[in-house]
């Protein structure tokens, strides 16, 4: 089974710049996941299907000042439930 990344946030930037030379918008995705989950392969696909995934919402006009943070979170520090991922990982119910 394929190893997902949750994502997190999908906001849209907006600029108010006067040279007009300079994009009036921009996005920035910020999926979460935790520590050791997806490997830097997995991660490098995930960004450029997702960049791709954006342009094609957005439409071609999506600048490349768009961004995709993949943010790595250490299994300790999330969880849900009122369990933290790592102490799941140990002692699964």
């Amino acid at each position: 089974m394929p190893r997902a990344i949750t994502s997190r946030s999908v906001a849209p930037l907006s600029f108010n710049f006067s040279d007009s030379s300079l994009p009036n918008f921009a996005i920035f995705l910020v999926p979460a996941r935790g520590c050791g989950t997806n490997t830097p392969e997995e991660k490098t696909r995930f960004v450029a299907e997702a960049f791709a995934l954006l342009r094609k919402v957005s439409g071609p006009d999506l600048p490349e000042v768009s961004y995709v943070l993949v943010h790595d979170i250490p299994m300790n520090s999330w969880g849900y439930g009122g369990r933290t991922q790592e102490s799941r990982a140990q002692q699964p119910t």
